[in-house]
């Protein structure tokens, strides 16, 4: 059979195990290679559906596959659930391209966690390759912005790392069947599941003339295919979605090109887009990282008219990325299409490229600094201590280099700190800087402050402990004795029952007189029950006011600590956070511990426009980790020397967020390239309305 009558076949082929059951024997004649071909034919042409037809006749007949080839069909079918079951019959070698499919810009981020969850599972299924998964769900820990797929990869890693943590929420999708799975049977087709449709036909009477002018009626012409067009219905009028979809040109809304993937955005005839079409396919590609497929979009946004400066603009972006990327030959090719006097850091970009054509040259640095981190036993006497003495005579700038990230490194090491800080001041001086304005120097006075004070801090946390102890001691004292307290009340109620219940059986003077030997002993019982309970309503009296000293004692300890903390020098604790330290910058620099809820002003939305979607989505982690106070966003923050309440943020290289904290409220400015930094000062210092 030919592979147009098997793609064919596929594409008239409904997803319900009856259909696919009777198609799959036919499937397992053929050779392995041609159906290798035929499904890379699937995911070069795009044929979403028919590809997970194709996926589900592999699971059906329980087929080997080629585990690269299966894991690329990801990146084009439609429903995850197809590519999902073929994987059943594969081994510990689908672990490697599951991990690059994890980690691929080409796909939604739904689709990576996806791939990683399978590596997790055949991982811990195999016993293989548990450190390389680790690493990806570890990064991408760092990437990933939504709840949902945030909370998936830590619950794999703790199902990963520990056998204790497997009772955690996993999915096991390895344990899906598919003869268990689908459909008995075809299930009802819907119109425009997810968005509001028109009809892509006019609307005609089953008797009246048919459309098409064949002069027969339409129920008997062409009404079954205008039927079959309303599954496909867009929300534009006359137009099917595959329609729209294969050109979006036929209409002038930018919603078709967001809403695409990466294999239909590279399939997109540029030239038939409009202007605004073809900046949003940009985006979408660039956030895919097809930065080849979006560098052709900007050029031909280039050459089209009063387009050229917004061209421009993006492809200083572009640049930018390909470079972090490490296309060194597509950055020279986007670097030829900005004109030289526009270049932004055009000396950051050169370097960037020359470390791209050289990195031989800095293998040898990059081993030596792998050892100083992991320890390694070639390296194990090997430290940035030793790093700064050998560049000492050498290299001043790497010298001031090593020789503070040594100090951080050994910050409780007061006499190493002390020769390389003089290291440090010499270096300076070569230089021609000067010697004693280092940051370093702030922080280093600042840990040792900290050093000093940080036994008696440790004798004052074991105190409050010990006190914590004993106040739990006095409530659960006090709660044993009130559980008992409330036992021999309600034996006090037994036996007062009891006794109104004897007072009315008095029918005889000898049973009178019985009863009044028997009442004069209970009483007595009574009597000592009210005593003991009255004593244990003392004592519990006596834990509650203990508790109530020992609560207070433990106020004033926390007091007392807080007051110390305080002590610290405030010249030096300002200048360690305006440098950006992370060891100096302090709790109290804010008055509150709880979440600010921020607030963005026009110029901020305005510059969101303007700059490149990954660097936007950085600046919004940032404003809620800023707002959440989380330390490694405080790490990048630093407050402008003019403005005592307004901070500065760094979001990757080359921009900066521009926040206003103050009385509790937290209001979002401008999100800016670092060169503007100083313009934006002065047009602040004018008192603009933000």
């Amino acid at each position: 059979m030919t592979d147009e009558a098997l793609l064919g076949l596929l594409r008239n082929t409904d997803r319900s195990i009856k259909a696919v059951s009777e198609i799959a024997p036919g499937f397992a004649q053929i050779p392995q290679q041609d159906l290798t071909r035929l499904m890379l034919k699937l995911i070069d042409e795009g044929e979403d559906k028919a590809l997970g037809i194709f996926l589900n006749v592999i699971a059906y007949q329980r087929m080997s596959f080629d585990t690269r080839v299966l894991c690329q069909s990801l990146k084009v079918v439609d429903k995850t659930d197809d590519f999902i079951y073929p994987f059943r019959e594969q081994d510990e070698k689908a672990i490697e391209p599951l991990l690059e499919l994890a980690q691929a810009k080409d796909i939604s981020g739904q689709r990576n966690v996806l791939a990683a969850l399978l590596a997790v599972e055949f991982s811990v299924k195999y016993g293989a390759m548990g450190r390389e998964v680790k690493k990806v769900l570890t990064k991408m820990t760092n990437s990933l912005i939504m709840p949902e797929a945030m909370l998936l990869i830590r619950s794999a890693l703790a199902f990963l790392e520990d056998e204790e943590s497997r009772n955690v929420f996993m999915p096991a999708f390895l344990e899906k069947d598919i003869h268990e799975e689908l459909p008995e049977s075809k299930g009802p087709s819907y119109i425009g599941q997810s968005h509001t449709v028109r009809r892509p036909v006019p609307k005609i009477s089953r008797n009246a003339p048919c459309h098409c002018g064949s002069g027969k009626k339409h129920k008997k012409c062409c009404l079954e295919k205008d039927q079959e067009l309303f599954h496909d219905a867009s929300p534009y009028a006359g137009l099917t979605m595959s329609q729209v979809m294969s050109s979006p040109d036929l209409v002038d809304d930018t919603l078709v090109i967001d809403n695409m993937r990466a294999y239909q955005l590279k399939k997109l005839n540029h030239q038939k887009l409009k202007n605004k079409q073809l900046l949003a396919a940009y985006q979408k590609a660039s956030a895919f990282g097809l930065y080849e497929t979006g560098y052709r979009m900007l050029l031909e946004l280039k050459g089209r008219p009063e387009q050229e400066d917004l061209a421009v603009l993006h492809l200083h972006d572009l640049l930018h990325a390909a470079l972090d990327d490490g296309d060194l030959e597509l950055s020279k090719i986007i670097e030829g299409q900005i004109p030289q006097d526009e270049l932004e850091d055009e000396e950051g970009k050169k370097f960037h490229m020359f470390l791209l054509e050289n990195k031989d040259l800095f293998m040898t640095m990059e081993k030596h600094c792998q050892g100083c981190l992991t320890n390694q036993d070639d390296f194990l006497r090997f430290n940035p201590v030793d790093m700064a003495y050998c560049f000492e005579k050498l290299f001043p700038a790497l010298t001031i280099i090593f020789t503070r990230s040594a100090i951080i490194e050994h910050r409780t090491s007061p006499l190493d700190n002390r020769f390389l800080l003089d290291i440090l001041r010499n270096a300076r001086t070569d230089l021609d800087l000067e010697p004693l304005d280092d940051p370093i120097e702030n922080y280093h006075e600042w840990s040792m402050d900290k050093l000093e004070q940080g036994f008696d801090l440790e004798a004052k946390d074991r105190e409050i402990h010990e006190l914590k102890q004993k106040i739990y001691e006095g409530r659960r004292c006090a709660l044993e004795q009130d559980r008992e307290l409330r036992e021999k009340e309600r034996e006090l109620q037994t036996l007062s029952k009891k006794l109104e219940k004897e007072d009315r059986l008095k029918d005889t003077i000898n049973l009178e007189q019985g009863q009044s030997h028997a009442q004069t002993g209970e009483q007595a019982d009574v009597s000592h029950l009210k005593r003991r309970i009255e004593r244990m309503k003392m004592e519990v009296r006596e834990q509650q006011n203990e508790r109530r000293r020992l609560s207070k004692l433990l106020e004033a300890k926390r007091a007392e600590r807080i007051k110390t903390d305080e002590k610290l020098p405030h010249q030096g604790r300002e200048k360690a956070v305006d440098e950006g330290h992370a060891g100096a910058a302090r709790e109290t620099d804010f008055n509150v511990k709880k979440v600010v809820i921020p607030v963005y002003t026009d110029q901020f939305r305005n510059s969101c426009e303007q700059i490149s979607t990954g660097i936007v989505a950085k600046a919004l982690r940032a404003i809620a980790g800023f707002a959440a106070h989380d330390q490694d966003v405080l790490r990048q923050s630093k407050r402008l020397e003019r403005f005592s309440s307004v901070y500065r943020v760094r979001i990757g290289l080359y921009h900066r967020l521009l926040i206003r904290y103050e009385k509790e409220e937290l209001k979002v400015l401008d999100l800016i390239h670092r060169q503007d930094l100083e313009k934006w000062i002065r047009h602040y210092s004018r008192g603009p309305d933000h």
